[in-house]
């Protein structure tokens, strides 16, 4: 795979010292079995990225950056981003992490509301291309404001964009009964029934290992279990096993 970080080639093992420290402060961020899996599990991940219509990929891009159209404010760092000839996949990894806030308290918490719905009509901008409704900010509330600027960074590279939320978990989720899977397919609902941007929940199913087991046993947020983290990637110990995986499309 052809793995790049702002731009550069590096191995996961490399792209590890790229990374905030803090991506490491705890062995369960989500980040942690993301590398280990693009680092041990090619094969797999090859095979998902196919079967979501990612033909021939060229770049896999890990914190993809895309800055807002309007307004001032962060840019959106996608976990991976898969770029082929014709395609687009930004892809966002989960695992320990709760759901993150809605537009709505996104909005509320600012002292310039005005700038902040700058920000949000520039990704609205770059969604309306692909959507079968007219978008408005007012539509936006409760849709959870990291989904909206990930699909709309997918957008941004205009080359049929796709969408993909990836669980890692111990045991599949009911179906329908996950937030992700819940909050991608509200988000669909208000996009519009268009074919041209598909979303999709895969979950992958993981089992960790006594070496995780002993990492985790480890105080959050400190030094040493930063590098303690950062140097069993870079290692590429076996912290989890990889088992399996399934694909919902949304």
């Amino acid at each position: 795979m052809n793995i790049l970080f702002e731009n550069r080639n590096l191995t996961v093992n490399e792209a590890v010292d790229y990374y905030k420290s803090s991506e490491f402060a705890s062995p369960t961020r989500s980040t942690v079995p993301l590398l280990l899996w693009l680092q041990q599990e090619e094969a797999m991940v090859k095979e998902i990225i196919q079967k979501l219509g990612v033909i021939d990929p060229k770049e896999f891009h890990l914190e993809y950056k895309v800055k807002p159209k309007k307004g001032k404010g962060n840019a959106s760092h996608t976990d991976l981003f898969v770029i082929s000839e014709i395609t687009a996949l930004a892809l966002e990894a989960k695992w320990t992490e709760k759901r993150y806030q809605s537009v709505k308290k996104w909005k509320a918490d600012t002292k310039n509301p005005d700038n902040k719905e700058a920000v949000l009509q520039g990704w609205i901008e770059f969604l309306q291309p692909y959507s079968n409704n007219e978008l408005n900010i007012d539509k936006m509330d409760n849709v959870v404001y990291q989904l909206i600027h990930r699909a709309a960074s997918a957008c941004a590279e205009g080359r049929n964009p796709k969408l993909a939320y990836l669980l890692f978990t111990e045991s599949y989720s009911i179906h329908g009964y996950s937030y992700i899977e819940s909050d991608l397919r509200n988000f669909k609902n208000l996009l519009g029934t268009s074919n041209e941007f598909p979303f999709y929940f895969i979950e992958v199913l993981i089992s960790p290992t006594k070496k995780f087991e002993d990492l985790s046993h480890m105080k959050k947020n400190t030094k040493e279990t930063i590098k303690a983290v950062k140097s069993s990637i870079e290692k590429g110990e076996h912290l989890f096993n990889f088992i399996e995986y399934r694909i919902t499309t949304i």
